[in-house]
């Protein structure tokens, strides 16, 4: 199969990304280890316009860096700019899928996607496209702007494959789509994800017996989804228990929760650590006695594997999908998700060594049973080749 991977912003960039991200390159590039042919286009950290292109483990990466449009003020974005950067990326993607002739294009996000489908059309390429589903980033847009609903919309309808990374996600997406009035029909759906990344997270949790107790989230730092701030106000009510708090990642709501921390006397106790690599990620890790993940919904947080990997104790809030694969007292945690209640599981967790050793052992068991990424990606190139085994 010739295959192309396609997101504007990557793992092959220096900006920063999630999980989507690092999944779509972990897929790549273990397609390309099984046989495939794998081209990832993605755009470019360089100020120059031009196509730049590179081998990286085994698979091929454009980067499109686009001719800028003049800007009179600093930090503005025209519309026309917009339309401008957008064109010239869909001419660079057309003349690399008729090069490359690339029999799918693999996406996760509703606007590249919707690019890719106006390439097919416009360009008239018999390609394929799956859309890696992982979260539902959609709803914002789609409820403040029309244009954006109808656009999401059709982007559902016409791909050729939805792949959902968990089950909860799915019941998740079809009700946020209906709430939405939105209608999707297409029945071309798969569930499936590539687990997490056994290059890097190869190590073995190992209860840390020196103090401090140390809890650990990664995620993007975001108030309306993933929710830091339950964390940091359950450290405080945790009053002088010998607890710290890490955060790896970054975004929009960093400034806040570092406010929040100083409010509440516990910035002494509470490390941001911004945008690391998964190797500083793992030693962190290893470092840590329970991993926290106190979101208000998820698709399947990444983090959250990779820290189950090792063997780290997960503290999960009760919603889906987490609770879908999380079972409680048995490969993790489950909480509601308020800070009365993350202190008390935390402060629980602090007096029960055995049980956490014990937690730690069946997480490993679970994700070497569901999420395998050298048995998954086989999986993924069974769908994929399923796909293009259809008629248009």
């Amino acid at each position: 199969m010739n295959i192309l991977v396609f997101s504007t912003n990557s793992h092959y960039r220096k900006q920063p990304i999630g999980g989507a991200e690092t999944s779509l390159r972990f897929i790549a590039e273990k397609l390309a280890r099984v046989g495939e042919k794998v081209v990832y286009v993605t755009g470019s950290d360089r100020k120059l316009p031009g196509l730049k292109v590179q081998e990286i483990n085994g698979v091929k990466v454009y980067f499109i860096s686009p001719l800028k449009w003049p800007s009179w003020k600093k930090g503005t974005v025209s519309p026309m700019k917009l339309r401008f950067t957008r064109f010239q990326l869909r001419l660079a993607l057309g003349l690399i899928l008729k090069k490359e002739q690339s029999q799918l294009v693999h996406t996760y996000s509703e606007s590249d996607t919707y690019e890719v489908l106006r390439v097919r059309k416009r360009y008239r390429i018999p390609v394929k496209v799956v859309i890696r589903q992982a979260g539902l980033w959609f709803r914002y847009a789609c409820a403040a702007d029309p244009v954006q609903r109808k656009r999401t919309e059709e982007v559902y309808n016409e791909v050729d494959q939805i792949a959902f990374i968990s089950p909860g996600l799915k019941d998740m997406f079809f009700a946020e789509i209906d709430k939405l009035g939105m209608k999707v029909q297409n029945k071309n759906i798969t569930v499936l994800d590539i687990g997490f990344n056994n290059n890097v997270f190869r190590g073995k949790w190992i209860y840390p017996k020196a103090p401090p107790f140390r809890l650990v989230m990664v995620a993007r730092l975001t108030f309306t989804d993933k929710r830091q701030d339950l964390l940091i106000q359950a450290l405080s009510l945790l009053g002088d228990a010998n607890v710290e708090l890490h955060l790896v990642g970054d975004g929009p709501n960093r400034h806040r929760l570092v406010d929040l921390a100083e409010e509440l006397k516990v910035r002494d106790r509470t490390f941001f650590h911004g945008f690391i690599d998964q190797e500083k990620v793992q030693d962190i890790l290893l470092n840590s006695h329970l991993f926290c993940i106190s979101t208000n919904n998820e698709g399947l947080c990444k983090s959250v594997i990779e820290a189950m990997s090792i063997g780290l104790p997960v503290v999960a809030s009760d919603v889906g999908s987490l609770n879908t694969f999380i079972q409680d007292g048995k490969n993790g945690f489950l909480t509601p998700n308020d800070t009365e209640s993350w202190a008390k599981t935390i402060r629980a967790a602090l007096s029960d060594r055995q049980r956490l050793e014990s937690i730690s052992q069946s997480e490993i068991d679970f994700v070497r049973s569901h999420y395998d990424p050298d048995a998954n990606v086989l999986k993924y190139r069974e769908i994929f080749q399923y796909v293009l085994s259809r008629h248009p």
